[in-house]
């Protein structure tokens, strides 16, 4: 009998890692298809890099009192099947929905780390790179070729890039409600404020702030880790080696401010408030008057400065994207302030000097 032949080659390091995070977020959400299935076998026996890539992730996304619980168990039920048939068995749906997703995944990494791996069939590819922007007050949608589509803010700038294994978008600019077409073998990659985050078929949104980001999850959920630096990458640490910085589910956000990170649970009313912009408007509820300016003054070229001791007046309502002397007239009637135009571009929001009216 002649030997297999084991095919070789280099593999990106990056890239395997992140497509690892993303078939353990698939295995932890539920039953796969037949064809993402395939998928997962080609995948993990594509090198011994990819299917310890896998065990990375799967020590990090399970805690280990679950890995020790149901290691044994998932070891000996994949072992009392038939070497030469046990994908079909180990992955068979009923099989799934009474194991917990921690068992899947062990199972998964099981069978997929003791498969011989093959040239994998990889189409010709040409990597495209596309730009989508909009300009100051501007809110806009596109559909992406591979079915996703992304919302744009105001003053929003991404740049899409397809490549065999995976879709990056890079954040540049602005902020951007990403809704991700399923497709487990082609993980989503975002990155944006040397953050990447990874999701296979979920909705969330990505916001870059003066010091740094934030990233709230609506549906499913993301992996966020370090983006690596060129430095970093040169030597040739990959993203299993640095680290997963959150997984993310629906309704938590997370919060990077000068390097520092909080993540926090997010109440739906909220989410809906901070995603108003879509239809065209801003929510406020009980909210400090230089949070609202400093968010009203996303959408326009008009700059409004505030007296000091108004600052922190707590202010709510709706209010219609671009129409900022709308804005200024409303306040000046609740809450006894005055607008003082300074020149064409900027206003001065103050008390009122009742005493100036009454002479």
């Amino acid at each position: 009998m002649e030997d297999r032949p084991v095919y070789r080659k280099n593999f990106d390091s990056d890239a395997i890692s992140m497509e690892a995070a993303s078939w353990v977020l698939q295995l932890d959400n539920g039953p796969l298809s037949k064809a993402d299935l395939e998928a997962l076998r080609e995948w993990a026996g594509r090198s011994p890099a990819h299917a310890q890539a896998l065990r990375e992730y799967a020590s990090a996304w399970i805690s280990i009192d679950d890995i020790l619980l149901e290691a044994n168990e998932a070891e000996n039920a994949a072992y009392q099947f038939s070497w030469w048939s046990p994908l079909a068995m180990i992955f068979n749906r009923r099989f799934f929905r009474i194991w917990t997703p921690a068992a899947a995944v062990l199972v998964a990494i099981f069978y997929l780390s003791t498969t011989f791996y093959l040239p994998p069939s990889t189409p010709d590819f040409e990597a495209t790179a596309i730009t989508y922007s909009t300009q100051i007050g501007e809110q806009a949608q596109f559909k992406m070729a591979d079915g996703s589509t992304v919302h744009l803010n105001t003053g929003s700038v991404v740049e899409v890039e397809y490549q065999p294994s995976r879709r990056i978008v890079r954040l540049l600019k602005g902020e951007a409600l990403f809704s991700v077409a399923h497709d487990p073998s082609r993980p989503f990659d975002v990155i944006a404020n040397e953050k990447k985050i990874t999701a296979v078929g979920t909705a969330f949104v990505v916001r870059l702030t003066d010091v740094g980001l934030n990233i709230t999850v609506t549906e499913g959920s993301v992996v966020v880790i370090p983006a690596l630096t060129d430095t970093a990458q040169k030597s040739g640490r990959n993203k299993v080696e640095t680290g997963i910085l959150a997984i993310l589910e629906p309704n938590e956000k997370m919060i990077v401010e000068h390097g520092n990170v909080v993540i926090e649970k997010v109440k739906e009313d909220v989410i809906v408030r901070q995603l108003s912009w879509r239809e065209g408007v801003l929510i406020f509820e009980d909210d400090s008057l230089v949070y609202v300016i400093n968010e009203v003054s996303r959408y326009t070229d008009t700059k409004i400065v505030l007296a000091a001791e108004i600052e922190e007046l707590r202010i709510g309502g709706l209010f219609k994207i671009g129409e900022i002397e709308a804005l200024l007239n409303a306040l000046e009637v609740s809450f006894d302030l005055q607008a003082t135009r300074m020149d064409e571009n900027t206003f001065y929001l103050s008390l009122r000097d009742n005493a100036e009216e009454d002479s």
